[in-house]
């Protein structure tokens, strides 16, 4: 394939949750350009599209209250909900009112979705699905005539909490899983730069995104006038990849309050732009529990800052790539997987803590260039923290081995390839 003249169609999971909630309304989030509106009309087929950035489109949307029974459109979708004041009644009202027609929403902040915008309750009427960047997985799912997917992956329901599985071994015998896996990770996981596969267009587009999300978003979403600020504080943040920050440090940095810079990470948060690991709560181990880490919601944005390593890159890859994989997870989960990471007193760590309320399921260690000594270290501090088994995830090409029956060391492609 010549991936500079060819667009690739990417295939996604939430497809199937689209087609399979149609008695419910849809909210759909994510991050800027996760492919939101593209995913709506290629699986619900909208007769009627409107993106509330214009004012014709939210009138016509309010027009609908006025209308004796079901407007003549079956399936309807509004991009950009949050910029109708009062969205929340608006929806309830429809819902119940139009028994014959099927409301899919978007916004790219679920924090502004969900918690702000005081209205009627939606429970019972909304199912919310959060988009997120490409998976490797989907990545695969879409290249059917590089590699045999049916063959080689089993079905993604039979994935649980990253436990590793027989077929993982499987995977190392594909000759063509680690090209495929570089190539993904040049790119990154939004779906533009995916499916065109020319990082010709890395550099603009990184630019164009930072603009918008600094001049329109933290603005219009957030309520942010300092945007400046935010953005000191975004590259202060990317500079302290796989490392605790201080709000204090940053704020003396750029000489403002501590409860300024609380407000800016949030507003990132707000934006799905980023998110945190805090400290794992790990019972009956001595363990630091303060400090939260701040990882963007892809490692392409670690570009922005000139300042990013090899391995802090590897590193949001890896986390970021789980992060995904949990939120697809939780989607159909009663009781919620969580992430963080574990930190003893000697200041030795384990990037990756992976439980819910009560058990640990998994512990991840992330190397770029893994030695011996890093995977003994491992299994020692997976005893420490009681979690059945660890994982050790390497950037060298090709590597499947145990270490003790208890730790997988496992090269990334391989790992990534196994997650949603």
């Amino acid at each position: 394939m010549d991936a500079k003249n060819k667009s690739l169609e990417i295939r996604r999971h939430a497809f199937q949750y689209i087609d399979q909630y149609k008695d419910k309304i849809l909210i759909l989030t994510g991050a800027r350009q996760t492919g939101k509106t593209w995913l709506c009309l290629k699986a619900a087929k909208p007769n009627l599209v409107l993106n509330f950035d214009l004012s014709a489109d939210r009138k016509q949307f309010k027009q609908f209250e006025n209308l004796p029974s079901d407007p003549p459109y079956p399936v309807i979708f509004v991009d950009e909900i949050h910029k109708l004041r009062g969205w929340r009644n608006y929806l309830k009202g429809f819902g119940d009112k139009f028994k014959n027609t099927r409301f899919i929403v978007s916004g790219s902040s679920a924090f502004e979705l969900l918690c702000n915008d005081r209205g009627d309750s939606l429970a019972g009427r909304t199912i919310t699905i959060r988009i997120e960047p490409v998976t490797f997985r989907e990545y695969l799912m879409s290249l059917e005539h590089e590699i045999d997917f049916k063959k080689t992956f089993p079905n993604a329901a039979d994935i649980l909490c990253l436990m590793p599985n027989p077929y993982w071994s499987v995977l190392t015998e594909i000759p063509q899983l680690r090209n495929l896996w570089e190539r993904y990770y040049q790119l990154g996981g939004f779906p533009e730069l995916l499916s065109h596969q020319d990082t010709a267009r890395i550099g603009p587009w990184l630019r164009e995104y930072m603009q918008a999300l600094l001049t329109r978003d933290l603005k219009d979403l957030a309520g942010l006038k300092d945007v400046d600020r935010v953005e000191q504080t975004l590259h202060l943040l990317l500079e302290s990849i796989g490392s605790i920050y201080s709000m204090r440090s940053i704020a003396e940095v750029l000489q403002c309050s501590p409860n300024t810079i609380k407000s800016d990470i949030l507003a990132l948060r707000k934006l799905l732009w980023g998110f945190e690991l805090p400290a794992s709560h790990v019972r009956k181990s001595r363990q630091i529990q303060t400090g939260k880490k701040f990882y963007p919601v892809d490692w392409i944005l670690n570009h922005y800052s000139n300042s990013q390593d090899v391995g802090s890159v590897f590193e949001t890859a890896i986390i970021a790539s789980v992060h995904r994989h949990l939120s697809f997870q939780n989607f159909s989960r009663p009781s919620p997987l969580m992430l963080s990471y574990f930190r003893n007193y000697q200041k030795e760590e384990l990037d990756l803590i992976i439980q819910d309320h009560r058990k640990i399921y998994c512990a991840i260690e992330i190397k770029n260039k893994a030695k011996g000594d890093d995977i003994s270290k491992t299994y020692r501090l997976v005893e420490q923290v009681k979690a059945p088994y660890g994982i050790v995830v390497t950037g060298a090409p090709g590597v499947f081995e145990y270490y003790r029956e208890k730790i997988l060391h496992v090269s990334a492609e391989i790992f990534l390839a196994s997650l949603y």
